[in-house]
């Protein structure tokens, strides 16, 4: 009896702590993720629902970064990501974007100086980093790659309402975490098409 008792006084525990977590994210579809997203940045205070937003973005990114320009492949990332997403409360979200963050920073230690394009001012400092580990001439080769697959992004959102802004968002994306090496195969690929 004692047992009975014991165990269900944990449940009960474990059912009132696991709901003092807040409201989570529904990712059956886009629409209810969305929604959900809204429902848990209503219930946070200013600066949490800012950095649950941030976290949510950089998880969705890290996840879609690997994905060429495929329709299928990137279907199937989205449907990865509501998965990924679904039940998780904003701790959870924030504890997924702190270990993919760490995950990174190991990887990237490994390969050596990588873009950061989690921001512009990120960007800006990472770049700074690299180009002192390069000589003369890559440093020169490392601005015209740049260049050409910010034009090459540009050129996608010409005439867009919002061509600027999602030409800079595209371009950190495309660049985020991408060393030396990956960056010229980038420009190459643009090149070559």
């Amino acid at each position: 009896m004692k047992h009975i008792l014991r165990t269900w006084v944990v449940l009960t525990l474990a059912g009132l702590i696991s709901a003092c977590g807040g409201p989570e994210l529904n990712g059956k579809s886009q629409e209810t993720l969305l929604t959900s997203m809204q429902e848990i940045i209503e219930s946070l205070d200013t600066k949490e629902a800012h950095q649950f937003q941030k976290d949510y973005v950089y998880i969705s990114t890290s996840m879609l970064n690997d994905v060429k320009f495929d329709l299928n492949a990137i279907n199937t990332k989205q449907n990865e990501i509501l998965e990924a997403f679904d039940g998780k409360t904003a701790e959870d979200v924030a504890e997924m974007a702190n270990e993919m963050r760490e995950a990174k920073k190991l990887a990237d230690e490994k390969r050596g100086p990588v873009i950061n394009g989690e921001s512009m001012s990120t960007f800006d400092r990472s770049i700074r980093e690299l180009a002192r580990t390069l000589n003369k001439e890559e440093r020169a080769q490392l601005h015209t790659n740049i260049e050409i697959i910010i034009n090459n992004i540009q050129n996608k959102y010409k005439g867009q309402l919002a061509g600027k802004e999602l030409t800079k968002t595209n371009f950190l994306l495309a660049v985020d975490g991408k060393s030396f090496s990956e960056v010229a195969e980038m420009a190459d690929a643009i090149r070559t098409n």
